[in-house]
């Protein structure tokens, strides 16, 4: 089934990767990021958010009751989706202060060797 959708991914992905590009050529994209640093800090953080973005909503669904039908089902995978942003929000946040400690040290070992 998955081959006879390969042109309508084609043609999918161009029509995203058109809009994409409207967006950044009119700044819109660069007045968003200046807006939601924490969706910049999740881009800035790269594989770490790739992996933990991957891992967090296969553990949030596994952890949603599939059992409600109807209204609850869509307020159950609602909340789902937004515990799942958090959480990589989150993982964004908590690594970059990581990095930040770990530069911040190493710039102070530089300086202290008397290189700075």
């Amino acid at each position: 089934m998955k081959q006879h959708l390969a042109f309508a991914r084609v043609v999918n992905f161009i029509g995203i990767a058109m809009v994409a590009a409207y967006f950044v050529h009119r700044g819109t994209i660069a007045r968003i990021a200046a807006r939601v640093p924490a969706v910049v800090t999740v881009g800035r953080t790269g594989l770490v958010c790739f992996v933990g973005g991957t891992l967090i909503p296969v553990i949030v669904d596994t952890a949603t009751p599939h059992a409600p039908h109807g209204a609850a089902a869509f307020v159950a995978a609602l909340a789902g989706d937004i515990v799942a942003i958090g959480a990589t929000l989150m993982l964004a946040r908590a690594w970059r202060g990581t990095l930040g400690r770990q530069k911040e040290k190493a710039r102070a070992r530089v300086n202290g060797a008397g290189c700075g």
